[in-house]
């Protein structure tokens, strides 16, 4: 026995009636729930909007109900998408009913329309569907960043992420003039308006999101556009497509917007997001905020009412707090995408006990009549205190018992399941999904969603942290304050991404992607996971030199002056190394050396030492380096330069400071004592010393290790300190 609801708004719900089953003596497994009857309304109006049309018509308040539904309003109207029916044009019929088209995007309209049109809307020729535009919801709970993840680091090497273009695209950018005046956001940013004049009022959070992109890289030119739909969602990407853009970061998820599998057709977030991996750009976005307030598992109707489904054994319903003038939204989907018969209602109710309870919101979407997608949502407004409400799910007219996905904006849901709390548009293969862990401890944050996806993909892809300080949320207090939630870790990762792309501009969007997640330090448990992905994000060049290695930092600034390519190229999975334990020859040296001098190699016709013929490796190098006085090689008679033999620290004294042009310091006193004044080099080291270039090996007593080897990683300190940092 099942629920039976005529098909029609809540407004007339003012109660659910128990009923005994047929018969006295029926079992709780034979009664059903029954909610009054109410007029019919069209099968391809979304439940909520029927709510909306029918208070219209019963005192003209369509607009009051709006409002108190979450639906946006302007100007007297509702803003809606209106979906074909077999790719028909559907904006002359928004014309018809008085409304007025403010996007479309591969078919699907957006439009704003009186309250009164909406039945009349979804019944005429071409109409497939009429809805609310797909939520698009911000992911914030509510300087760090930077060191967290290295990219001072990367940054003192000059890399910023100059020349490369990267959109922030979210729901609102309030109080971008003061971000831009305090020196927050840069001044010659590009602004983008796709949500109907919403820009500067909506919210500041993506004004907050938009600072952290900008902090982690500076150079590189953003793009702030505004969206309030996944129809404006399309649009934003086109516009991406035509400015050159080359890395997105949203901080806002998509919900009940397609199966999360990346299969979903035309318009939707699936092919939106294809799309634009296709056309190079790199779309980074929070994986949601989810993971205590989402619930999977399938239909279980055999407790206390037939048709209501069982959360535990004898509990019918999953509770929710709503605090006092806060507005708690719910998202229901269940397995059978694109479009089902199987019709499944959900509603909130204001007590525990589904008989005596009554119904303060729901959504009962007509999918027995359609078919239709998948879904059900609404937005319920707490008008009164603080209070716990309750959420069922009823079996109106299914005979399958599909996988659901039950997603919540509250803090947490009483019965949930943390798995697959990946949200729609993070979850998708086309998209990088960021976690969020504390900047701080590195711990992953108990609200961050979690995989995997509902076709077994490994989802997040990686971590950024949050709870990081912003002009527009305030200063962070260790794990808590500041920016927090996801919304504050994805922009990170879109900040690193530039900083990578401007060093790597040939990488694809997955190439990007690889680079960044092989350079992801490993968080439990071990190898990519559905918690942390890759890990930890940070950037660097050489993947063998990690920003926790000694002595990184000289490595980078080396490798930017182009002194060093490494000893491997990048290759295709996005390893680049370095060998920084490798010994440095003296043919090396001659190379580094004479690239720090900014010289250009010596072609000469012949060669001056016996054993570096004009076809080895370095060839030019040492030739300009016997030429500049540095070498006069290892031997005489033949003259040879020994090229394959490593350089001690005693020989990188003195091959440096002849480089520089300085003459031995002739100390009275040595400074080290491990190198007295007899050593050849004596006067070398002391010069050494006294530039700073060297503070030793060892401190009691000072040593200095003349006839230590000297390795890549040691070599890249010494030629950062003698030739100084990079400049442009």
């Amino acid at each position: 026995m099942r629920i039976r609801v005529v098909a029609g708004g809540l407004a007339a719900l003012a109660c659910m009636l128990l009923a005994a089953g047929p018969g006295t003596g029926a079992s709780n497994a034979d009664r059903e729930l029954r909610p009054r009857a109410r007029e019919a309304a069209s099968p391809t109006l979304a439940s909520t909007l029927g709510d909306v049309a029918r208070a219209q018509s019963a005192g003209g308040h369509g607009l009051a109900k709006a409002r108190e539904l979450g639906l946006r309003v302007d100007g007297g109207r509702v803003r809606v998408v209106v979906e074909p029916r077999g790719g028909a044009p559907v904006a002359d019929a928004v014309r018809a009913s008085g409304g007025q088209v403010e996007a479309t995007y591969a078919g699907r309209v957006q439009a704003l329309v009186p309250p009164a049109a909406l039945e009349e809307l979804s019944r005429a020729s071409g109409v497939g569907y009429v809805r609310p535009p797909g939520r698009l919801v911000a992911q914030a709970v509510t300087g760090e960043e930077i060191a967290a993840s290295t990219a001072d680091r990367f940054q003192a090497a000059l890399w910023t992420g100059a020349g490369v273009k990267v959109a922030v695209i979210g729901l609102g950018f309030a109080g971008v003039a003061d971000r831009q005046a305090s020196g927050d956001l840069p001044a010659d940013l590009t602004t983008q308006d796709f949500c109907g004049g919403a820009f500067s009022t909506a919210t500041d959070h993506d004004t907050a999101v938009a600072e952290i992109v900008h902090e982690v890289a500076p150079g590189a030119q953003l793009y702030l556009i505004c969206v309030d739909s996944t129809v404006t969602l399309g649009q934003a990407v086109e516009y991406a497509k035509a400015n050159g853009i080359s890395i997105i970061n949203t901080s806002i998820t998509a919900v009940n917007e397609s199966r999360g599998d990346g299969n979903g057709g035309p318009g939707t977030i699936d092919a939106i997001a294809a799309d634009a991996r296709a056309n190079g750009i790199l779309w980074v976005a929070s994986a949601g905020n989810y993971q205590q307030a989402h619930w999977s598992g399938t239909f279980n109707g055999g407790g206390n009412f037939v048709d209501v489904h069982d959360f535990a054994p004898g509990d019918e319903t999953n509770n929710i707090v709503i605090s006092a003038g806060q507005t708690g939204c719910a998202y229901l989907k269940w397995d059978a995408w694109p479009t089902t018969v199987q019709d499944y209602n959900m509603y909130l109710l204001n007590g525990p006990d589904p008989a005596t309870a009554t119904i303060v919101a729901g959504s009962e979407n007509d999918q027995s009549s359609g078919p239709l997608p998948p879904t059900e949502e609404f937005c319920y407004t707490n008008s009164g205190a603080t209070a716990t409400f309750y959420l069922i799910i009823v079996n109106y007219s299914a005979s399958a018992a599909p996988r659901f996905d039950l997603f919540v904006d509250a803090d947490f849901l009483e019965h949930r399941v943390p798995s697959g709390s990946i949200t729609e548009l993070a979850g998708l293969p086309t998209v990088m999904a960021v976690g969020a862990a504390c900047w701080q401890s590195g711990s992953l944050r108990g609200y961050s969603s979690l995989g995997p996806t509902i076709d077994g993909r490994v989802k997040p892809d990686i971590v950024g942290v949050d709870g990081v300080s912003t002009a527009t949320y305030g200063a962070s207090s260790g794990c808590t304050g500041g920016f927090m939630g996801t919304s504050a870790s994805s922009p990170e990762v879109a900040g690193l991404a530039a900083l990578g792309k401007e060093q790597n501009p040939s990488l694809s969007p997955a190439g990007l992607q690889q680079w960044l997640g092989v350079r992801a330090f490993d968080i439990s448990p071990a190898g990519k996971d559905n918690s942390t992905g890759a890990g930890r994000a940070y950037v660097y060049t050489f993947t063998d030199t990690p920003p926790w290695s000694a002595l990184q930092s000289y490595v980078e600034q080396l490798f930017t002056k182009g002194t060093t390519t490494g000893c491997s190229a990048l290759n295709a999975n996005g390893t680049r190394l370095y060998c920084p334990n490798q010994p440095v020859t003296r043919r090396d040296m001659a190379v580094f050396i004479v690239r720090s001098l900014g010289l250009a190699p010596l072609d000469s016709p012949t060669p001056t030492f016996a054993d570096v013929p004009a076809s080895t490796f370095g060839y030019g190098e040492v030739e300009r380096f016997y030429a500049q006085g540095i070498t006069t090689g290892c031997t005489a008679v033949p003259l040879q330069y020994c090229p394959l033999a490593t350089v001690t620290r005693r020989d990188m004294a003195v091959f440096i400071v002849r480089a520089n042009g300085l003459a031995p310091l002739d100390s009275p006193t040595p400074t080290f004592a491990d190198v007295p004044a007899s050593m050849f080099g004596y006067g070398q080291v002391e010069r050494f010393y006294e530039q700073g270039i060297t503070t030793g090996c060892a401190v009691s007593p000072l040593r200095y290790c003349p006839l230590d080897t000297v390795d890549r990683r040691a070599m890249a300190a010494f030629l950062i300190r003698a030739f100084g940092a990079p400049t442009t």
